[in-house]
């Protein structure tokens, strides 16, 4: 059987395959008379181009109750996730036999009810109705749209915290108290507590998330660092592709919620209040914590009212970027005041955001954005590649006052006047051989020259102590460099998302219990009656069927990827120790699975 990690991509026609011939004539091929229970590929491919028809289809889902109609939406809905199912019995269950859903089974055995992709184009229109039918509340939320280009500068304050070496984390691996602060204080992010530690996901978790996706971010293990070369080319990208990507990447983060459909659901609210409570609890999690990725996309917005999760439509849907280029955008000037505070206009340029905090803090936000030209943020970002020149000419350019200018290049005048080289060194001692060297071009364009009052060769060993003593002399150890940290291209997963990549297969057997057959050893341990026995004479029957080929029934109570139920299996083999377990065919499936002995309740024999 395919084993496959997203369940919404097993096709349709494959899925029918792997069904009980016997099975797909009674519940799928309605048509048939009966007289034909030979099923090949060809009619089954054949049935299913008929039956993925939005008439069909349609016809299928109206024929469901109500209750099986919401399951079906909300199965639709939760995409990669699917829905738990507390009790399965089986695919003779109504909705599976609707053949609009299938259940799948993990590595666990926990299975769940998945859709079709295929039918959910189909089926969209019929799914919206229903969810909302049963989700939509009396009240109107009255939200305010917001600009299009809102989740761009939360995800520009993420990379200028991390640029500033402000998102740090904890030594359990969360985020640190102050690192959530500062992302409470400067995006929109109402999901924060601001308490560290791992905590629930939130909308800057998926921020934060995307850009180590995109190889913005690299986890250090005490900080996320930015790799600003990375983030200043995706910047330039235009505006619709970013808020595609980042859409595109909200549904994978949640679990593979369907954005589509979502979106169908918002703008057929008619901006009513949606409850999330038409989810059982076992899915309530996944799809209340994969709200919070949209929310970051300024998708919608959700509160807690009655004890419950509730979320409305934000109108706008980001429609507006499809016009409007870098070039177009409209941006007030940023405000920088004598006492270095700086206004920065909430309509400010993502890219403009970024060129701002490689040099100033942003330190709250309340329909603008305050912070301060900041010492420490100015030497942080000549230390990671930025030039003493571009920060002055960014300050020319807005309008800085001269104090500030002027105070600012005593400050990168400071920066420069020493550093600590990590960098291969070559000395030249003599004049003669450094105009040689300058004037080899094969050896010239792989060397740089430094402009150096003196050069001092720090003893092996004595590196941090070196820095400590400057530091404490009041000088800035680090040196400017060409560019910050690297990162390698490497996916990070979220939790809630590992538990959707969770292999999956579909559930294709029909359990069965087969009522007992009279036999000549009928009153014996070997008869066909079901029988309680000890685990010495229930290994002599099993033994005995093995000798004589014969089938045995077994009520058995269950284990890990086996359900209880009565089952008809072909013994082939018995290991006998501490925890006996018999290895056995079930004939209807050709399967082969291991039973453990002393979870059998009772056992049988069926003659030939």
């Amino acid at each position: 059987m395919e084993r496959v990690k997203t369940p919404g991509a097993v096709h349709f026609v494959e899925y029918v395959k792997l069904l009980p011939p016997k099975w797909v004539f009674e519940h799928f091929i309605r048509e048939s008379n009966g007289s034909r229970r030979i099923l090949s590929s060809s009619m089954i491919e054949e049935e299913a181009a008929k039956f993925i028809s939005k008439a069909k289809l349609t016809e299928r889902f109206e024929e469901l109750d109500e209750e099986l109609k919401l399951k079906c939406a909300l199965a639709y809905l939760s995409g990669g996730n699917g829905i738990n199912i507390s009790e399965y019995d089986g695919i003779d269950n109504p909705l599976v036999q609707s053949f609009l859903v299938f259940g799948a089974k993990d590595n666990s055995g926990n299975i769940r009810y998945f859709g079709f992709n295929e039918f959910e184009p189909f089926l969209r229109t019929l799914l919206v109705e229903t969810f909302l039918k049963a989700a939509k509340t009396d009240e109107q939320s009255h939200l305010p749209p917001i600009p299009f280009w809102r989740p761009l500068c939360d995800l520009t304050a993420v990379a200028g915290l991390a640029f500033q070496g402000q998102i740090t984390k904890t030594k359990t691996g969360g985020l640190s108290r102050s690192a959530l602060n500062q992302l409470k204080k400067i995006t929109h992010d109402k999901t924060l507590s601001g308490k560290s530690g791992q905590g629930d996901p939130s909308a800057s978790g998926f921020l934060i998330s995307f850009c180590i996706k995109k190889s913005f971010l690299t986890d250090t293990g005490d900080e996320f660092a930015l790799d600003s070369r990375c983030f200043k080319t995706w910047l330039a990208k235009p505006f619709k592709d970013q808020l595609r990507q980042m859409t595109d990447y909200a549904s994978i983060y949640c679990g593979a919620i369907r954005v589509e459909l979502l979106k169908q659901i918002l703008t057929k609210s008619d901006g009513y209040w949606i409850s999330s409570s038409v989810f059982s609890d076992t899915n309530l999690k996944f799809f209340t914590e994969g709200l919070k990725a949209f929310q970051a996309m300024g998708m919608l917005e959700t509160r807690k009212s009655n004890n419950e999760i509730q979320f409305a439509v934000i109108n706008h849907f980001n429609d507006e970027s499809e016009q409007i280029t870098h070039e177009g955008f409209k941006a007030t000037p940023i405000v920088i005041m004598p006492d270095f505070t700086t206004i920065l206009p909430q309509e400010i340029h993502p890219a403009h955001f970024f060129q701002y905090m490689q040099i100033g803090k942003a330190t709250d936000f309340d329909k603008v954005y305050k912070g301060s030209i900041d010492k420490d943020v100015i030497s942080s970002a000549m230390s990671k590649g930025v030039e003493s020149t571009t920060i002055r000419d960014w300050l020319v350019e807005h309008s800085a006052p001269t104090n500030v200018i002027s105070t600012v290049q005593e400050w990168m005048r400071e920066f420069l006047r020493l550093y600590v080289s990590s960098n291969s060194i070559l000395v030249s001692s003599e004049e003669r051989v450094t105009v040689q060297i300058s004037s080899y071009e094969p050896l010239r364009k792989h060397l740089e020259p430094v402009s150096a009052h003196a050069v001092f060769r720090i003893h092996p060993g004595s590196e941090n102590k070196v820095k400590e003593i400057l530091t404490s002399l009041g000088f800035d150890p680090r040196m400017p460099s060409e560019d910050g940290v690297k990162i390698s291209c490497e996916d990070h997963i979220p939790e809630a998302l590992k538990e959707s990549l969770s292999i999956w297969e579909p559930v294709t057997e029909i359990d069965q219990k087969t009522e007992p057959h009279k036999t000549a050893m009928r009153g014996t341990k070997y008869g066909e009656e079901l029988k309680e026995l000890e685990l010495s004479e229930m290994t002599h029957v099993i033994d005995y069927a093995i000798l004589t080929g014969q089938r045995i029934i077994i009520d058995y109570e269950g284990s890990p990827y086996i359900k209880p139920n009565i089952y008809t299996i072909l013994p082939l083999q018995i290991q006998k120790g501490t925890e006996p377990i018999i290895e056995a065919e079930v004939p209807r499936t050709r399967t082969r699975k291991q039973f453990y002995l002393r979870k059998i309740r009772k056992i049988g024999v069926i003659s030939k």
